[in-house]
C-alpha cells in the first residue's frame, strides 16, 4: 500500500474509527446547545460559509504575525487540567494561533455539514478517492 495512496488513508480512518459524519451531527448538536442555529437569517448556508471564510482569515492573519503554539509538548497535559487550568493555558498558549483558528474552520465546517443533514464522511472519503484519479497537479496548476 503507498503511503499516500487513497486506500492506505482509509485503512487510517478506519484504524482510528474517525467518523466525519457522527462528528459533523456533534458539532451541530453542540452547537444548537450553545444557542447557535436559534436565528433563521443567520442559519443561512451563504451566512455558514462565510463563517468558515471568516475563521481561515483569521488563521492567516495568525500566521501573519507568526502565532503558533509554540511547542507540541505543551499540548500534551491539556486533557489533565482542571476548567480553570484548561482555561487559563489554552488562553495563554493557543488562543488565536493558526492551530485554534483553523480548529475553529474544522468546526464550523463539520457545523455547516451537520446543519445540513450531509454525510460528510462518504462525501470526503469520495472526494479522496476522486483526487487519487487526477493527473499529478491537475490543471497545469503551480500549487
Amino acid at each position: 500500500m503507498k503511503h499516500g495512496s487513497f486506500t492506505y488513508l482509509m485503512t487510517q480512518l478506519i484504524r482510528i474509527q474517525m467518523n466525519l459524519t457522527k462528528f459533523a451531527k456533534e458539532v451541530y448538536e453542540r452547537a444548537k446547545g450553545r444557542g447557535f442555529h436559534q436565528n433563521k437569517d443567520a442559519d443561512n448556508l451563504g451566512t455558514m460559509l462565510m463563517l468558515i471564510v471568516s475563521e481561515l482569515g483569521e488563521c492567516l492573519d495568525a500566521d501573519r504575525k507568526s502565532r503558533w503554539v509554540d511547542n507540541i509538548k505543551t499540548t500534551a497535559n491539556w486533557k489533565h487540567m482542571n476548567d480553570t487550568e484548561f482555561k487559563q493555558w489554552f488562553e495563554a498558549n493557543v488562543k488565536d494561533t493558526v492551530e485554534d483558528e483553523l480548529a475553529d474552520a474544522l468546526i464550523r465546517i463539520a457545523d455547516t455539514a451537520g446543519r445540513c443533514d450531509m454525510d460528510l464522511q462518504t462525501h470526503v472519503d469520495m472526494k479522496m478517492r476522486y483526487n487519487e484519479l487526477r493527473p499529478h497537479k491537475h490543471g497545469d496548476k503551480n500549487y
